[in-house]
């Protein structure tokens, strides 16, 4: 998680419509992100919980056979397995049964 807000010197957003985005930051950064363009355009920025902020870096070895960290479709680290479609390794992943 970042602690810094990046510099952005051409506004990759010109053509996004960001006002009607959400932007997830943690607590310590959202108020840098509020008051910084192009940041501040996004039209939803909200605070993680301290277990979403954390939730992003993890090794999660029961939801498969390799070493690895595995993510659910909203960034956050995932622990248990279920069914449905998590990341890994960049690459989307379906579960099909609960393990």
């Amino acid at each position: 998680m970042t602690e810094t807000v990046p510099d952005i010197t051409n506004n990759p957003f010109s053509f996004t419509p960001i006002s009607s985005a959400t932007l997830h930051l943690s607590t310590s950064v959202v108020e840098k992100f509020k008051t910084t363009d192009p940041w501040s355009g996004f039209g939803n920025i909200v605070t993680l919980t301290e277990e979403e902020a954390d939730g992003i870096g993890g090794l999660t070895p029961s939801l498969s056979k390799g070493k690895g960290e595995v993510y659910d479709l909203n960034g956050r680290r995932v622990t248990d397995s279920a069914k449905g479609i998590y990341i890994k390794k960049g690459k989307k992943n379906a579960v099909k049964e609960d393990s």
